[in-house]
C-alpha cells in the first residue's frame, strides 16, 4: 500500500514538473479541484500515520543507541584526561 501511494506521488510530480514548463496555464475546475485536493490530503494523512507509527515503534531503540554513543564518547574523554594528569 505505502509503495502504491509513493508511485502516486512521485507520478503527481513528475507530471507537475514536466506540465510546469509551460507558460500558458489551465485553471482546474471546482469539482475536479476538490477531488485532486481531497484524494492528495487523505494520500498524505495516511503516509504520515504510518510513518509517525514507524517512528513510535523505533523511538526507544534510537534513544538508547544515541545514549550509548554519548556514554561511549564521555569515557573516552574521562579516560584521555585520566593519562594526560
Amino acid at each position: 500500500m505505502l509503495r502504491v501511494i509513493l508511485k502516486f506521488l512521485v507520478c503527481i510530480s513528475l507530471i507537475t514538473v514536466v506540465g510546469g514548463c509551460s507558460t500558458e496555464t489551465e485553471e482546474l475546475k471546482p469539482s475536479l479541484r476538490r477531488e485532486a485536493d481531497s484524494t492528495f490530503n487523505s494520500l498524505t494523512s495516511n503516509i504520515s500515520e504510518k510513518m509517525d507509527s514507524i517512528c513510535d515503534k523505533q523511538f526507544d531503540s534510537l534513544v538508547q543507541v544515541k545514549f550509548d554513543s554519548i556514554v561511549k564518547e564521555r569515557r573516552k574523554k574521562i579516560e584521555r584526561l585520566s593519562k594526560t594528569q
